[in-house]
């Protein structure tokens, strides 16, 4: 193949305006290529790479040629994990350890996959990137990517009918965000919302007592600079991490993002009053230690962020940010007695329990912050009462629950914000198969990886591929010979050649059969 050609083939079946082109595993392979032939004058191997057609709509769709073809191209993937997690680390096990094998279709379903997966960031824009992202992880899950514009929040279902939305952010900040009022129906309506639109049912996963699962691509460049940090010498990555709203984590996913409390304000009109926790009285409890005693003239002043357990300044930020309830609560027993190792001069620490009393920064979002729980809209209860009724409604169960969501300020619209923002620090720092939300592993990308893996592989790749197609090549010049110009002789070699490629790949077919 001469370079016309090969930017014939190029240009025509991998066009980079539309992002479907396998350019830089056709120039890596045809660089092998030009090492054989340096290699044995003479020769020229005309090679044919697989076209992966990359498709936002058609990927994710189960019965199109698309799907088929990402399908076989994961499909020793899918099958090598259970869940997702297992899936995504997987891939990358192969990418970073690579392992030893010399199972071509194996080697080559990662390099092509890493290849693809780049050409989509580097090619596309964010929001086509997004929807080829859905139809990727559909293909990966075995399951159904959503047609756009369909009833519901989800991007797509797996195998088992439950419902998934895919984010792909940048690292930084990575908040997610969303309808609250789709997020809401999920779980108060499924029967209004046709969510399964391939068929009579409705996802598996929808209900009072359901379940919606976030999962979060966080790649490691900028969206700005793709071009050169996917085309360096470094390779990038896409961080995948999953969190899942349900009735038992839906406030606390809610309450990583301060100005969510426009979102969860229950109206004054309610028939109930909000549920609080009998605790200590305050005399017993809650005796605020005075500063102009004769021990508080001793006592460790500590840093004035509070972050010293037991001083002064931990002492006066628990009675300045954390609301009065919350404050009692946790100084409930405590005293001040001799510090352990306490600086020069200083004798006093508070304690509970033995312990040194804690300031901790609560999330952003927490109602047990006093200016946070006085938070409200007119027509509306502050925020903390909201959020004690809403506490009180789902002990009593999921249905509860929801009930008192549907009355909520961000359902209803009416304190003029209407999106939820999850924060990036509500699941970063975990682990899913640990906490239950988090971090799930990552997958390398970028062309630096991929010739990272190939270079990993050329070898194996030479031996048996080139020379398959080497065989191949002198196979059909034969049998032209054969039929345009009456040689027998090369009739006869073709026979024979065809004998040695038939053998060649039962022997491939059979260790793979075996493996």
């Amino acid at each position: 193949m001469d370079k016309k050609e090969l930017q014939y083939i190029k240009e025509n079946y991998f066009d980079s305006a539309n992002g479907n082109n396998l350019s830089f595993l056709m120039e890596m392979i045809d660089e092998v290529r030009q090492t054989l032939n340096e290699a044995k004058p003479g020769e020229d191997i005309t090679l044919k790479l697989p076209i992966i057609r990359i498709s936002e709509k058609m990927w994710g769709k189960e019965g199109t040629k698309d799907r088929e073809i990402i399908q076989s191209l994961l499909s020793k993937i899918v099958a090598k994990g259970s869940n997702l997690t297992e899936k995504i680390q997987y891939i990358n096990e192969f990418i970073e350890n690579p392992p030893d094998t010399d199972d071509v279709s194996e080697i080559l379903s990662h390099i092509v996959l890493l290849d693809t997966l780049t050409n989509i960031l580097l090619h596309f824009n964010a929001s086509a990137a997004g929807f080829a992202f859905e139809g990727f992880l559909a293909a990966l899950l075995s399951g159904t990517q959503v047609p756009a514009g369909t009833a519901g929040i989800q991007d797509l279902v797996d195998n088992d009918k439950n419902p998934v939305s895919l984010k792909l952010l940048g690292e930084k900040p990575g908040d997610v965000h969303g309808s609250y009022r789709d997020l809401v129906d999920h779980f108060i309506d499924p029967g209004g919302l046709k969510q399964d639109p391939e068929s009579d049912q409705y996802v598996g996963q929808a209900g009072v007592k359901g379940q919606m699962s976030y999962i979060v691509g966080l790649k490691t460049f900028k969206e700005a600079g793709s071009g050169a940090a996917l085309t360096g010498d470094v390779a990038q990555a896409i961080k995948f991490y999953q969190f899942d709203f349900t009735a038992e984590t839906f406030l606390a996913s809610l309450l990583s993002f301060e100005k969510n409390y426009k979102l969860l304000l229950l109206p004054k009109d309610l028939t109930s009053d909000p549920v609080t926790q009998a605790g200590a009285t305050e005399d017993e409890a809650y005796a605020p230690i005075s500063m102009d005693t004769d021990e508080a003239a001793g006592w460790v002043l500590g840093k004035k962020s509070g972050a010293d357990p037991g001083t002064k300044n931990a002492y006066a930020n628990i009675l300045n940010f954390y609301d009065s309830d919350y404050a009692k609560e946790l100084l409930a027993g405590a005293e001040l007695l001799d510090a352990q190792d306490p600086p020069r001069g200083k004798k006093f620490r508070l304690y509970k329990g033995g312990e040194p009393v804690k300031f901790e920064r609560l999330p952003p979002g927490d109602d047990r912050y006093r200016k946070q729980g006085a938070k409200t809209y007119e027509g509306y209860r502050t925020f903390k009462e909201s959020v004690a009724l809403l506490r009180a409604a789902l002990s009593k169960g999921p249905e509860y629950f929801w009930a008192l969501i549907a009355r909520t300020s961000g359902y209803e619209g009416s304190a003029g914000e209407t999106q939820f923002i999850v924060a990036s620090r509500y699941y970063k720092g975990k682990f899913y198969d640990q906490d239950g939300f988090g971090y799930l592993g990552q997958i390398k990308i970028g062309q630096q990886a991929v010739r990272d893996l190939a270079e990993q592989y050329v070898d194996i790749l030479n031996e048996q591929i080139f020379e398959l197609f080497s065989r191949v090549e002198r196979l059909t010049n034969e049998i032209n010979a054969y039929f345009i110009g009456g040689d027998k002789a090369q009739g006869l070699e073709a026979a024979r050649t065809a004998g040695q490629i038939e053998k060649r790949q039962r022997t491939y077919v059979r260790k793979a059969e075996k493996d």
